[in-house]
């Protein structure tokens, strides 16, 4: 079992693969420096044998980690955790380096890596189990401050009053300030039946709440009816999860002539869980096509598939995100969305898109390592950029009615939800995973050394008929920006992590990543290191023309084809922005032209070309603009629609045939100019051969003022 939750609530046990002492490499830095640090009293086998667990620390990450690290940066990070601790202080001082170096050396990786210590590694197993003894009351630190998250329904703590926002300012009459939260959870923990006396600060009224403890069962799953439609919560992903799911739907379709016509599932504030809980939970909504792909670094892994049979017959689906929206619940809304089974409601969720196995170690402790990556069926990841909505709706304010929820309901009668069951019954996600090419069929990029301070940004647009309005699709997109992510991790250097990947933006996801005509410190100006940077920038989708005001626009996948200028993204705010990005140099490569009119049908009403006319925005210093024709031409596909004309000849060129004898002199670069010879001689002659038309492309570098 692998455990995928922002929250642990499970424990996996992974025991083999870990070597002796004497088999595993060592740290000597973090040896000698250990040694100095250690307390003179500390007997040389207690040393030898915390050394001895470090050493299986730095082996499981040298083998096992998501990405490689070296050596000498697991000895810094070590080095660096002990000494920042006061390590002449306490019996305990090599235990206490143990985990100092441990934790200073895990942490240094990402964010969910992390040194378990006994104590911390105990309480993680008793909450696997999803029952024990307690207030059932989840709460979080803040600013120093215990702070309640939520009550759990019908336990001692939701019986008692406490609400969501509650501060615990004492337990038992002890100040729970500056307390950590295993420390604040080992303290309501207890033996069922005891009592213990919370004091709330509530909006500045302080009182105290007694309470007695009692075994605490979570329940995972609730649903009830909102009319004609069906609500689920699913708080988190535990064993019986699924189990739980399927009855409530059995439940749900038990009286026919009262069977729901749409679900809202509202996964919000849901931290995760266990992977195959969260595969089951997608399975039952899904008829068909792969939930999620994992993958380690050396790209071994596997892909989970939907088995025969949506359980939900087919009806429209809402699926509600938040913030705390993280790991195997982002799994569910991604697989969902991608194989068009639901719409996306809320606000961007948290952006956990990795896998943590957790290995036991010889003191009682465990470590957390980050092994795997996720992936959604269109080869996307959202680790560290998080799940944008198709709907964003902000959470209303406390005590009022659930805005989200309102929304969400509201989206479930969208003539684009409701067209995908017409006649569909049970089918209904069946035919969805074919509708596009998803797999390029471009390869054989030359590797070339990491790049670990460069970015990427690749949008992929195709299906416009689901948010948008008369708007044709673009089936070569998602092919198309699979195809150029491939080239970018392989011949660029860029790792996936740094690479921001969307198919089917929206307009707030455009304006979250690249800014807006107000603010350009969008996500991508916050991922770039001043000066050391490299950015690359790929959009396949549709331009358009913005009327009267000579502007040109790309077209988010929720745009009207007759309010570009109201809902499109303006090329001048995109060239402006990047223009404000501190990175080396910009490259931005656009399978897209702006006439108006793309091969799938017509994009707005009245159309005129506008691209390269002295209009057109103007393209800062440190910017190159590779795109696929003149404003007014038509950006062709393959006629199988494998692959937009422009990116496939792309591909190939910097897979290295545009260094050819006919193009360029073969030492093993692609320079600008063999890329356009390249791209003149294949793209134009074909789009022409083709579809008898003109298309020749475009490279255009900024000059400086």
């Amino acid at each position: 079992m692998r455990l995928v939750g922002c929250s642990v609530i499970v424990v996996i046990l992974v025991l083999a693969g870990i070597p002796s002492p004497s088999e595993a490499g060592s740290l000597p830095r973090v040896e000698d420096q250990f040694r100095l640090l250690a307390d003179d009293r500390a007997p040389g086998r207690e040393i030898s044998r915390a050394l001895g667990i470090l050493d299986r620390v730095a082996t499981n990450v040298r083998e096992n980690y998501v990405d490689a690290v070296g050596i000498g940066q697991m000895e810094d990070a070590a080095i660096d955790g002990m000494l920042k601790i006061d390590s002449r202080r306490g019996a305990t001082n090599v235990n206490r380096l143990l985990e100092a170096a441990a934790e200073g050396l895990l942490s240094s990786l990402d964010q969910h890596s992390s040194y378990l210590s006994p104590e911390k590694f105990g309480d993680m197993k008793i909450g696997a189990s999803g029952t024990f003894g307690g207030l059932g009351i989840s709460v979080s630190v803040e600013d120093g401050r215990l702070k309640v998250v939520s009550p759990l329904d019908g336990t001692p703590a939701y019986r008692a009053g406490i609400k969501a926002g509650d501060i615990i300012t004492n337990l038992d009459g002890v100040s729970t300030e500056g307390w950590t939260l295993v420390q604040a959870v080992r303290r309501m923990r207890g033996k069922p039946g005891t009592r213990i006396r919370l004091t709330i600060d509530r909006g500045g009224r302080v009182f105290d709440v007694p309470i007695v403890r009692e075994i605490i069962t979570i329940e995972s799953v609730h649903w009830r009816r909102e009319g004609t439609i069906a609500y689920i919560r699913i708080s988190s992903f535990m064993e019986n999860t699924a189990d739980k799911l399927r009855a409530a739907l059995r439940q749900m379709w038990a009286q026919p002539n009262d069977a729901p016509e749409g679900l809202v599932l509202d996964l919000r504030s849901n931290p995760g869980g266990l992977l195959s809980a969260a595969v089951g939970v997608a399975d039952q909504f899904i008829e068909s096509g792969d939930i999620v792909s994992i993958r380690g670094r050396k790209g071994d892994g596997q892909t989970q598939r939907a088995k025969p049979g949506d359980m939900s017959r087919g009806v429209p689906i809402s699926v509600l995100i938040d913030g705390g929206t993280a790991s195997g619940s982002e799994i569910v809304a991604a697989s969902l969305r991608s194989l068009r089974r639901a719409v996306i409601v809320g606000v961007r969720s948290f952006g956990k898109g990795s896998v943590q196995t957790i290995t036991p170690l010889d003191n009682g402790g465990a470590l957390r390592l980050t092994t795997l990556r996720y992936y959604s069926d269109l080869g996307t990841t959202f680790d560290g950029s998080g799940l944008q909505p198709d709907i964003a709706v902000e959470k209303g304010p406390d005590g009022g009615a659930d805005v989200q929820l309102a929304e969400a309901i509201s989206a479930l009668t969208r003539p684009s939800l409701q067209s995908r069951r017409q006649g569909q019954g049970r089918s209904a996600s069946a035919a969805a995973p074919s509708r596009f090419p998803r797999r390029s069929p471009v390869g054989g990029f030359p590797q070339s050394p990491p790049r670990p301070d460069d970015v990427a940004v690749i949008i992929g647009n195709a299906d416009y008929s689901r948010l948008g309005l008369d708007l044709p699709d673009v089936d070569p997109a998602y092919a198309d920006a699979e195809g150029v992510k491939r080239y970018v991790v392989r011949s660029l250097g860029i790792r996936e992590g740094n690479i921001i990947d969307l198919r089917d933006a929206t307009g707030a996801q455009f304006s979250r990543v690249f800014g807006t005509d107000t603010n350009h410190k969008g996500q991508l100006f916050d991922w770039v290191r001043p000066g050391q940077s490299r950015v690359f920038i790929y959009y396949a989708g549709h331009g358009a023309p913005g009327g009267d005001t000579g502007g040109s626009y790309l077209v988010p996948a929720d745009a009207d084809g007759a309010r570009i200028r109201l809902n499109g993204y303006p090329l001048q705010t995109l060239y402006r922005n990047l223009g404000r990005l501190p990175a080396e140099r910009i490259t931005v490569v656009l399978e897209a032209c702006f006439s108006g009119v793309s091969q799938g049908g017509s994009v707005v009403p009245r159309s005129s070309g506008v691209f390269v006319r002295p209009s057109a925005p103007e393209i800062p210093s440190n910017v190159t603009v590779i795109s696929a024709g003149t404003a007014e031409q038509v950006a062709s596909w393959e006629e199988d629609g494998s692959h937009g004309l422009f990116t496939k000849y792309y591909l190939k060129a910097v897979a290295g045939e545009a260094d050819g004898k006919r193009f360029g002199n073969g030492d093993g670069k692609v320079s600008t100019g063999e890329l356009e010879a390249y791209l003149k001689d294949t793209l134009t002659y074909y789009a022409r051969r083709y579809y008898g038309r003109d298309q020749t492309p475009q490279i255009v570098t900024g000059r400086a003022r």
